[in-house]
């Protein structure tokens, strides 16, 4: 079992009777353990999120995941890794560019143990934008990528057989999640951008229209029961432009995030890390 597992705090509902799903992950590129809470109608789901395991050892993961009761499992579906040319048909799933294997084994194993799948689209290919953690050049790609993934895992879906593997049915995936922590520079550059003679936070600019891609493309399967979270946004920010990392604050960024038009999502995702092992439930965070 990996040793260090964040706690979300809660799972919320807002007063508009929206789902908000709040989640923990690392700070970092390469995840760490942590854990997801995840609202479903009137129940909560508990789960982790652990791609090194998920990914590198899948069948003892899903194992210890079974152990402990999990009812979800947060997953990582790279597009810079699924798709590290450029698609003819970025909309099919079977298109030769495509490499889903990885994906197709945890998403088969999580089925096999009956643990629900948090599928997060994450990553600009090299052919699609300037670097992994950038807006890529063209939305529609990441929309065509997200409606093929959400295609692939509909459910219905037949890959076909090959000399060493007979014809399957690929599992269902309901739950997906629009990138990760968009307020930090570590997963979308650039964070703050000079706009009519003053600043203002460009990465809520650049995740509106990530957000809506990833929505516009999932929701594109016409399944039902697909949810599409966006945000994921991390704890803390600086709101310093100026600052050799600058960053931006979680209630700042979805200021800005609403003003930038972001309208079409099923539920908001926030990562509540504390600040100190002093903290308790009862602290009014800064």
């Amino acid at each position: 079992m990996p040793r260090r597992l964040a706690l979300a705090l809660a799972a919320l509902v807002a007063a508009t009777g929206t789902a908000v799903a709040v989640s923990a992950t690392a700070d970092s590129a390469s995840s760490s353990s942590s854990l997801t809470y995840r609202t479903l109608g009137s129940g909560m789901l508990v789960g982790f999120y652990d791609d090194a395991q998920i990914y590198g050892r899948t069948d003892w993961a899903f194992t210890q995941l079974r152990s402990l009761r999990a009812g979800i499992v947060r997953l990582t579906i790279d597009w810079s890794r699924v798709a590290k040319r450029r698609p003819r048909r970025p909309a099919d799933p079977a298109d030769p560019a495509y490499d889903w294997t990885g994906v197709d084994h945890v998403v088969s194993q999580a089925a096999l143990h009956k643990v629900r799948v948090l599928a997060t689209v994450y990553g600009t290919p090299r052919w699609a934008g300037r670097a992994k953690n950038r807006l890529p050049r063209r939305t529609v790609d990441l929309r065509l990528f997200a409606f093929a993934a959400a295609k692939r895992y509909s459910g219905t879906y037949r890959v076909k057989p090959t000399e060493n593997e007979p014809q399957r049915l690929l599992p269902a995936v309901r739950h997906w999640l629009a990138w990760n922590e968009p307020n930090n520079p570590v997963f979308l550059r650039p964070q703050w951008k000079r706009f009519r003679g003053s600043w203002r936070p460009q990465s809520a600019f650049d995740y509106a229209k990530i957000c809506s891609a990833v929505w516009a493309g999932v929701h594109g399967t016409r399944l039902r029961g697909e949810k599409v979270a966006c945000g994921a946004t991390g704890p803390r920010g600086n709101d310093a432009p100026r600052s050799s990392r600058p960053s931006t604050s979680p209630l700042v960024f979805m200021t800005w995030f609403r003003r930038a038009g972001a309208k079409r999502f099923d539920a908001y995702a926030h990562h509540p890390y504390y600040s100190s092992r002093f903290e308790r439930p009862s602290t009014v965070p800064r």
